[in-house]
Formats: structure tokens, C-alpha cells, sequence
């Protein structure tokens, strides 16, 4: 360039180099020029507080810049710590903005994005020409290059990624944004504004936890990169505050919808009657409008049991809830689609009316008897008919809520949703209360004819106590003939002993007295020594008769219920032998294999011996007649009875055991019931076993069971405590 210029290069040259700290000044020369030297060394002294001077207001102006930056940076914390509301998050993000162009940076465009969960896409929030905010739209991170190279930057975990683009890259760019749904009306917006998409830029990225900010400029702002990494440092912490105090309002916002369900549920509570279900209805729907939702009109519609008519209960302009009118589902396309709503069982269903459609709404409702004049009143009340109108109904299990509104309100569907929930409990509580007052009028109604059948019940009650007490006796009675002939049987041996010895003892005092008249008096005394040992045979024999009437007596009276020591073994063995000959005596005939085995380790226990002894007899007499009924089929059967007795460490064992036909299994469950038997008419009461139940597991604490095979025979089994006064 030099050459070009005319300038030419010296074929020799002398170089003067004058030191000072930070370096030296050169001076060429094509001659020698000793007498310049030391005023190149007194200038490059000079040069020296010169440059000296130079990094003193270098410093100071770096230092002064760091002091702008930082103070920007303050301005910007400042304001996240200042941030007591989540929407506050635009103002500090733009407040940010400004705080950059206060520094000399002026991009094109800026903004904020923030990662998706997966990281996949990222909502932007840029910057429009006159500096607000644009409304945020989502963008993919997979799809177009630009946006795939920023992901491949934050996966690499760089701080800033710098990226130029131009040309068709950049054309095809803005072309892919421009098909995105939300990204369109943000670029429309500059393009309306007079500005055109650029033919080169520059993005800088700056990487935070949470996205990224991003700086669109036409120069490389090189000197900025820093300042772009500290504001997203500090960016980072306002979005962190932004992230709290939207959790915070989240569960301000849930205390506050809780608390309104929980008035309502607890107004579904105090109902009382079925006819407050209008007031819980319009309670509900107030606290709704409290959370801040206030529908042009509120409801609620209960579905008919044919689902293809319900009864809707709307909102009147007072707040309360007119009277239910039933509309088909079947003839309106709007009251179609909810019964679509319901079949395909949505949560919440959202059908918007407007023009045609909403006209043709109207006109059908004024069809319906009743409700022509519903709407002519609310014109009167200065509520004219909508002409855009959004249905929303929340579905539940009898039927829906439905809140008509004006505007889309996607923040309040969970809370339709909610509040459905705790209407069904409502609806719920109000069909209890209905079918308890239907079913208190029906008490009502038949309180005077109760008060007569109670009468009549109490007059048969009395005769059944009455019938039941004979039949009680009868019972005892039953038992006692089954005694008589046993008994019968045992007394007259000692009565025929007693008998013969009177005879031959009133014949041996006519032989003594004739011996005294001979005046043989050792003849006298041997027949008065016989005498004597026959009145000591009667004696015995009429004290063994006295203890058998004692023992039918004690069986016959009334039982004292006083538990006293008896002889198990032996209360077991009279009443087998006195069954037995009992049953001897009415039918000759009658022969049975009488097989005892008896505990003699037992001793005597505490029972009580007359309800005791009725039990035993009770289960033996049964078992003859079981092996007798089996003996009158079959002349070949040999009946065998059975009755053993067995301690095993504190209980007792009686079995009372029989070869005849054994239980039918549909009889077994019957055979405790009182009243039931299976023997013929006039063959007993069927109060044995019941009262023997009685008397074994509430008189004596004890256990009676049985255990039968049909065709085998039956084993009765009474277990009582070991009990002794001991």
C-alpha cells in the first residue's frame, strides 16, 4: 500500500529505542544523531507519566462502568425483591430491558424464555417495538436449526451462546415461526408496526437454571457478552422469586377455594329438611362468585331416570333458584351435546353459542311451558338475552352445574369441576332427607293402625307366655312318666322284700310266742334273733324305697338353682337304669345293650343336680327311642346306648351315644330351636333339647353339641367346667 502511495522502503535505517516502565519509544532515523539521544531518553520519561495517565482513566472509567453495570444489576434486584405478585413478572423483565439500554445496549429485540419440563420447547416472552412485552408463545427446541443449536448450547452447559444467522438460514427461520400458532401474531405485530424481519443477526444467549435470556443485535457487541451473563445471573433470581410467589398464590388461591367448598359442605350438614336444598344451591354458587368467577347465569340440572330429559334449576337475577322445568335432551342441539357430554362421561363439557346457533338456543327455550316467561322478566329486570354465551358444565353423578359466562375462563374449570363434586354430596344428602320424610309421613300414617297391632301383639304375647309355660310343664311332666315305670320297676323289689320278711317275721312271733307258753326260752331267743334280722332287712330295703321316692320327688319339683356336689357317675348310671326300664315297662319287647363307662377320678362337681339329671335323661330317652324306631324297620338291628363320662384337665365329658338312624343334615341345624321336633304328634313338645341347651350353657357356663351320621347313630357331648367346692 505504501509502494502504491509513492512511498518507498530505506535501503538503511538507524533504530532509537528510549525505555520507560511500560515500554519504549522508536525513533527512526537514516542518519546517526548523537546529540538527539538524550532527548529521546528525556521524552520516553515524559511518555512514561503520559501513559501513566492514560491506565489511571482507564481504570477509572472501567471502574465507573463496573459501578453503572452493577447499579443497573441493583436496580433489577430491587425490583424481584419488590415483586408481590406473580404478574409483576412482565414490569420487572422490561424494567431489566431498560436497565440494559441505560448501559448503551440497544438490541433489536429482546426477551425471556423459559424452559418446558422436558426441555423440549420453550415459551418466549420478547420484547415489542414500543418495549412491552409481547403475549408469551411456545416454541419447539427439535424442529427448526436455530432452536436446535440453542438446546445443543444449554446441554452443553455453556454460559452465553453467541450464534450469527443470515441469508436463507435466517429467512427459513422466521418462515417456521410465522407458522406457529402463537409466534404469527407476535411477528405480525412488528411487521404492522413498520419494521421488516432482518437480513443478519446476531442472538446472544444467556443461560440460566431456568431458560435463557436472549439479545437479537445487527453487531457483535462483543465488549457486552459479560453483562449479558451477569443480567442473567440476576434474571434468575427474579424468575426464582416469580416461581415463589406464584406458588404462594397457588396455595392462597387453594385455601381460599377450600374454605368455600368447606362452607358449602357444611351447610349440606346442617340440612334438615329437603326443601333447603335451594339455599345450600345458592350458597355454593355465591362463594364461586367470590372466587372471583361471576357467571351471567348459574345452575344446576338433574337427570330423569329415562336420561333423555332433565330438570333444570337456574339462577334467578336475585341470586336464588327458580323452580325446576324439564327439557328434553333430545330436539336442541346445545341440550344434545350435554347428553353427549354425559354418555361419554366428561368431567366438564365447554360448548360456546353465538349467532345462528345461540338464536336458535333462544327461540327453543321460549317453546317451553313456563320459561317464555322467565326470560321476559329478566328483560324487565334489565338483563336482555346474550348474543355470545359459553356453557359450562360439570358433571356429576345425578346430573351437572352449569355456568353460562361471557368469556372463556380456562383458570375456573377445576373449580367447576370442584364445586360439582361437593354439590353431588349435597344432592346426595337432599335424596336422604326426602326418602327419611317420605318414610317419617308413611310412620305417620300408620302410627294408629301400629298402636292397634301393638295391642293385639301384647294380648297374643300374653297367651303365647301363657301356652309356653304349660308347655314348659308338659315338658317336665313328659319326663317324669318317662321316670314313673322305671321308677315303678326299682321300688317294688325293696316292696316285695319289705313284704315278705313282715310275713315270715309275724309267723316267727306266733312260733316264739308258742315256745315261751312251752317255757323254752333259748328256742324264744333264737326266733327273736331271727325276728330281728328281718326287721333290719325291712328297714334297709324301706330306706333303699325312700331314696327312690326322694330322687323322683327331686326331679319333679321346681329346680332351686343352687349348685351343690354331685356324684356325676352316679346321676348318669340311675337315670340310664331308670330310662331304661322306663321304656321296658310300656313296651315288653323292648331290649337294649346298656354300655357305661365311667371317670372314677371325676369325684363329686358343683352342678345343679335336678336340671342336670333332666338333661341326661332327656338325651337318653332320646336315644331309645332313635334305637327303637330303627329296631321297628329292622328286626336284625341290635340297639346299643351308651354313656360314658371322662376328665380332661378342667372340663368334664359326658357322651350320651346311639346306634340308630342318626340326624338328617337339613335337621341338625334345627334340633336346639324351641318347639321343633321330628316326632309324631303327641310324642313331645319340642322344648327337651331346647331347655337342655339352656340349662348346659347359661345354668352351667358349659357346651352341648352334636355329632351324627345318618345311618350310623349319634353322639351327644356335654362339656362343663370342673367345679368343685374344693
Amino acid at each position: 500500500n505504501l509502494s502504491d502511495a509513492g512511498v518507498s522502503f530505506p535501503t538503511y535505517q538507524i533504530i532509537h529505542c528510549a525505555y520507560f516502565s511500560k515500554g519504549y519509544l522508536m525513533f527512526i532515523t537514516l542518519e546517526p544523531v548523537p546529540d538527539a539521544h538524550d532527548i529521546f531518553t528525556r521524552f520516553a520519561k515524559v511518555f512514561e507519566q503520559t501513559y501513566t495517565r492514560f491506565l489511571d482513566l482507564q481504570k477509572a472509567e472501567a471502574q465507573a462502568r463496573e459501578a453503572q453495570i452493577e447499579a443497573a444489576l441493583e436496580r433489577v434486584r430491587s425490583k424481584t425483591m419488590a415483586m408481590q405478585n406473580s404478574t409483576e413478572l412482565a414490569d420487572t423483565a422490561i424494567d431489566m430491558f431498560k436497565q440494559m439500554q441505560t448501559l448503551g445496549m440497544r438490541p433489536w429485540a429482546c426477551g425471556f424464555n423459559i424452559f418446558e419440563k422436558d426441555e423440549k420447547a420453550v415459551t418466549q416472552w420478547m420484547s415489542a417495538v414500543d418495549g412491552a412485552l409481547q403475549p408469551p408463545f411456545t416454541t419447539p427446541l427439535t424442529e427448526n436449526p436455530f432452536f436446535i443449536r440453542i438446546s445443543e448450547a444449554r446441554q452443553r452447559g455453556e454460559e452465553l451462546f453467541v450464534m450469527e444467522s443470515g441469508g436463507q438460514e435466517l429467512e427459513e427461520t422466521y418462515t417456521y415461526m410465522f407458522n406457529l400458532p402463537g409466534s404469527k401474531k407476535t411477528l405480525g405485530n412488528i411487521l404492522t408496526s413498520g419494521f421488516e424481519m432482518p437480513k443478519f443477526q446476531i442472538s446472544h444467549c444467556a443461560f440460566f437454571s431456568q431458560g435463557y435470556l436472549m439479545f437479537i443485535t445487527y453487531e457483535p457487541y462483543t465488549e457486552a457478552h459479560d453483562v449479558f451473563k451477569r443480567f442473567a445471573k440476576v434474571f434468575e433470581q427474579t424468575y426464582t422469586r416469580f416461581l415463589d410467589l406464584q406458588k404462594a398464590e397457588a396455595q392462597a388461591r387453594e385455601a381460599q377455594i377450600e374454605a368455600a367448598l368447606e362452607r358449602v359442605r357444611s351447610r349440606t350438614m346442617a340440612m334438615q329438611h329437603s326443601t333447603e336444598l335451594n339455599d345450600t344451591s345458592a350458597l355454593l354458587f355465591q362463594q364461586i362468585q367470590m372466587l372471583g368467577v361471576p357467571p351471567w347465569s348459574c345452575g344446576f340440572n338433574i337427570w330423569e331416570k329415562e336420561d333423555t330429559v332433565f330438570t333444570s334449576y337456574m339462577g334467578s337475577p336475585d341470586g336464588g333458584i327458580l323452580k325446576g322445568y324439564k327439557i328434553p335432551l333430545t330436539e336442541e342441539a346445545a341440550f344434545i351435546h350435554f347428553k353427549e357430554s354425559r354418555d361419554r362421561g366428561d368431567k366438564l363439557f365447554i360448548d360456546v353459542l353465538e349467532g345462528n346457533a345461540l338464536e336458535t338456543h333462544y327461540r327453543y327455550f321460549q317453546t317451553l311451558p313456563g320459561i317464555k316467561e322467565i326470560f321476559e322478566k329478566r328483560a324487565q329486570a334489565g338483563y336482555p338475552i346474550p348474543t355470545f354465551q359459553i356453557h359450562h358444565l360439570a358433571n356429576f353423578s345425578h346430573g351437572n352445574l352449569m355456568f353460562i359466562t361471557y368469556e372463556h375462563c380456562p383458570e375456573a374449570h377445576d373449580i367447576f369441576i370442584r364445586f360439582a363434586r361437593v354439590f353431588e354430596q349435597t344432592y346426595i344428602r337432599f335424596l336422604d332427607l326426602q326418602n327419611a320424610e317420605a318414610q317419617a309421613l308413611l310412620a305417620e300414617q300408620n302410627l294408629s293402625q301400629l298402636k292397634t297391632e301393638k295391642q293385639r301383639a301384647e294380648e297374643a304375647l300374653s297367651n303365647l307366655q301363657a301356652t309356653q309355660k304349660q308347655l314348659i310343664q308338659a315338658e317336665k311332666m313328659a319326663s317324669l312318666g318317662e321316670l314313673t315305670a322305671g321308677i315303678a320297676h326299682e321300688i317294688q323289689n325293696p316292696l316285695n322284700f319289705v313284704n315278705n320278711f313282715s310275713e315270715v317275721s309275724n309267723e316267727l312271733i306266733d312260733e316264739m310266742n308258742e315256745e315261751l307258753d312251752k317255757g323254752d326260752l333259748e328256742e324264744a331267743k333264737a326266733i327273736s334273733l331271727d325276728i330281728k334280722q328281718n326287721l333290719e332287712k325291712i328297714n334297709h330295703h324301706g330306706k333303699r324305697a325312700d331314696n327312690i321316692v326322694k330322687g323322683m320327688l327331686q326331679h319333679s319339683r321346681s329346680s332351686s338353682g343352687t349348685k351343690e356336689p354331685t356324684d356325676i357317675n352316679a346321676l348318669a348310671d340311675e337315670y340310664l337304669r331308670l330310662a331304661y326300664h322306663g321304656l321296658r315297662a310300656k313296651d315288653k319287647s323292648f331290649n337294649a345293650e346298656l354300655v357305661t363307662d365311667f371317670d372314677e377320678h371325676i369325684g363329686k362337681i358343683n352342678i345343679i343336680p335336678q336340671d342336670m339329671g333332666r338333661v341326661i335323661l332327656n338325651l337318653i330317652t332320646n336315644a331309645f327311642y332313635a334305637v327303637n324306631e330303627k329296631k321297628q324297620k329292622d328286626t336284625n338291628f341290635k340297639p346299643i346306648v351308651s354313656v360314658s363320662t371322662k376328665k380332661i384337665d378342667n372340663l368334664i365329658t359326658i357322651n350320651v351315644s346311639d346306634n340308630g338312624n342318626g340326624i338328617p343334615e337339613k335337621v341338625g341345624e334345627k334340633i336346639f330351636q324351641p318347639f321343633f321336633t321330628t316326632k309324631p304328634t303327641g310324642h313331645g313338645t319340642g322344648l327337651g333339647l331346647s331347655m337342655s341347651y339352656d340349662i348346659v350353657t347359661k345354668g352351667h357356663g358349659g357346651e352341648l353339641r352334636v355329632e351324627t351320621i345318618e345311618n350310623k347313630g349319634t353322639t351327644f357331648i356335654i362339656k362343663l367346667p370342673y367345679t368343685t367346692n374344693n
